[in-house]
């Protein structure tokens, strides 16, 4: 599938830096609006974030693939973290190790 025209890729890598609004709020409910503008052309720099992006973004970028359609979620902590991802057409889940792990809770 081609981009569209309208697709910019930096302006979704920087809504990717952004806080998520508290869900319930007007808020939320505009940063879900945004989210879905950006369209399907926003999945695959939302999987890459998963790999690459800081905690943050990787955080937005499983809210926006959820936003998209897909199934995402976390599993495991700290240096054990994967993402599992499932597109709305495949029967498989792909996991995706982050590059960059949260940060450890100390104490």
């Amino acid at each position: 599938m081609m981009p569209s025209p309208m697709w910019k890729p930096d302006t979704f890598k920087e809504f990717l830096t952004r806080p998520v609004p508290p869900s319930g709020t007007k808020q939320w409910s505009a940063w879900q609006l945004e989210c879905r503008e950006f369209g399907p052309d926003a999945v695959d720099v939302a999987l890459d974030a998963l790999e690459n992006g800081s905690e943050n973004e990787q955080y937005v970028a499983v809210l926006a693939l959820r936003l998209f359609g897909y199934e995402a979620d976390a599993e495991g902590y700290d240096e054990e973290l994967v993402y599992r991802v499932r597109a709305p057409d495949e029967q498989e889940s792909r996991m995706i190790t982050p590059i960059l792990n949260p940060t450890p809770y100390t104490p």
